[in-house]
C-alpha cells in the first residue's frame, strides 16, 4: 500500500505542476503574448525561442523541461555516480533544463555526505569510455 500512496502524491504535485506546463505549452504552439503576467511564465518568456514541444513534452533546445515535482528525483539521479559539481552540471546539460537547475545541483553536492566523506575523490573520473 505505500507505493499506492507515494504514486499518488506524484500525481498530485505534477497535476499542480501541469497548468504551468500546460499553459507554456499553449504559448510555444500559438505564441507567447506580450501582457502574461503569470511570473513563472514569464520565465519561459524569455527563452521562448529555444522552447519547443515534443510528444506532449516541454523542451528548452534538447533538454526536458522538468516540473517541479519530479526535480528532487531527477537531481538524485543526476548526482547518482557522485561526481563532483561541474560534472554534474556538465551531465544536466545534455538531458534536463529548469530555471535555478544549477542553484539546485550546487546545493545538493554541498550538502551530500558521500561525497563530503570522500571529497572530490570523483574529479578525475569520466562518464563515458572515450574521456
Amino acid at each position: 500500500m505505500p507505493e499506492n500512496k507515494e504514486m499518488n502524491e506524484i500525481v498530485e504535485k505534477l497535476l499542480e505542476d501541469y497548468s504551468i506546463i500546460a499553459a507554456v505549452i499553449q504559448l510555444v504552439l500559438t505564441s507567447f503574448l506580450n501582457y502574461v503576467k503569470d511570473e513563472e511564465i514569464k520565465k519561459y518568456q524569455a527563452c521562448q525561442n529555444e522552447l519547443n514541444m515534443m510528444n506532449g513534452v516541454l523542451f528548452k533546445n534538447i533538454c526536458v523541461i522538468i516540473p517541479v515535482s519530479l526535480r528532487d528525483r531527477n537531481l538524485a539521479l543526476l548526482h547518482e555516480g557522485h561526481f563532483e559539481v561541474t560534472k554534474v552540471k556538465l551531465l544536466s546539460r545534455s538531458y534536463c533544463y529548469w530555471f535555478g537547475i544549477f542553484y539546485s545541483i550546487e546545493i545538493l553536492t554541498k550538502s551530500c555526505e558521500v561525497c563530503q566523506l570522500h571529497g572530490e575523490t570523483k574529479k578525475n573520473d569520466f562518464f563515458h569510455s572515450w574521456q
